[in-house]
């Protein structure tokens, strides 16, 4: 018996049932992260200018990624199968606002490094400006980055004697083309969506880590009650990052591998079903990363923890209020 025949129905089981999880509480969970960081109370921070961006840039990854799959697996009428331009364009999509959203997670962590690393100069760079003008140039250097995939992807002719055939609407125009897509971009992706970034964060938080631990050694005993505080709100809001980075790094970094590796070992018919099932599995890890950390914040966030709680005790008493005038118009 051929067990890696079946590789290929659990694939697309993987799909079918994991995706439309992720996409739901994902974007669920996006929804909330945005509402919180535009709150009074936090909105004045440029890290939450960070976050709410992150926010978008990943609800726009799961629609952009999960729907068009799922609804491929489900009815075999994929997309970006339909014809070239719906192929440019939906990795076109995906990989931009992927992009977007990877860099904004490094462009936050490098703010933190910044207000914690060098405090004097967090007035000049950790400033809301500062923060929106980034929010801004990612995704512009994100679209530019991708725009080549407007001549990579498309139509794939095939001669085979006198006779020229169309063999894919989402392949590759040319073999200088093929080669590209295979065996270049894959490592260039994997540099700058995942290696890169990862070098950055860790640096960077192991660098925000040591920092605080020397800001409570100098601490004194006598030191006023706000300044004993900032260590710790510092270091509460470093949790947070850290498990933010420390998910990026394992939900993410094992889909760019798939990716690279492919060429190199997919060879007969069995290669390809455990490829399948690998990159299913391995492109869903990636989407829940996006649509995780809402719940992270609220795992690791004390502050961030406290105001979601605010929220909806606030909401909860606004429904009470507006249920009140109803009640005494029936009473009389």
């Amino acid at each position: 018996m051929v067990y890696w025949a079946e590789y290929q129905n659990i694939a697309n089981w993987v799909w079918l049932i994991w995706s439309p999880i992720s996409l739901t509480l994902g974007t669920l969970g996006n929804i909330l992260a945005f509402i919180v960081m535009r709150r009074k109370n936090i909105r004045g921070s440029s890290s939450s200018v960070y976050f709410a961006s992150i926010s978008i840039a990943d609800t726009l990854v799961l629609f952009a990624g999960i729907i068009p799959t799922w609804v491929g697996e489900l009815t075999t009428v994929f997309v970006f199968l339909l014809n070239q331009w719906t192929c440019k364009v939906f990795f076109f999509s995906l990989f931009s606002f992927a992009d977007i959203a990877i860099w904004l997670l490094v462009g936050v962590t490098l703010d933190r490094f910044v207000a914690v690393c060098f405090p004097h100069s967090a007035k000049r760079w950790c400033t809301r400006q500062t923060a929106s003008r980034v929010c801004l140039v990612i995704p512009i250097v994100a679209i530019l980055k991708n725009t080549h995939l407007f001549w990579t992807k498309g139509n794939q002719w095939e001669a085979v004697g006198n006779v020229t055939s169309l063999v894919s609407v989402c392949g590759h125009p040319s073999p200088a083309y093929a080669y590209f897509e295979t065996y270049v971009r894959p490592w260039i992706a994997m540099a700058l969506y995942a290696y890169i970034p990862v070098i950055v964060v860790v640096i960077c938080n192991l660098s925000i880590v040591l920092r605080l631990r020397k800001l409570r050694k100098k601490i004194k005993p006598d030191t006023i009650v706000s300044d004993r505080n900032q260590p710790k709100i510092k270091s509460s809001m470093t949790i947070m990052f850290i498990s933010v980075s420390l998910v990026f790094l394992i939900l993410v970094v094992p889909s760019i591998t798939v990716i690279v590796s492919q060429p190199i070992w997919v060879k007969t018919d069995e290669d390809k079903a455990v490829s399948k099932l690998l990159s299913a599995i391995t492109e869903n890890m990636v989407y829940v990363h996006h649509g995780i950390n809402f719940y992270l914040y609220c795992l690791t966030g004390k502050r961030f923890r406290a105001e979601v709680m605010t929220l909806f005790r606030s909401k909860k008493q606004y429904n009470m209020s507006a249920e009140e005038p109803t009640n005494a118009v029936q009473e009389s």
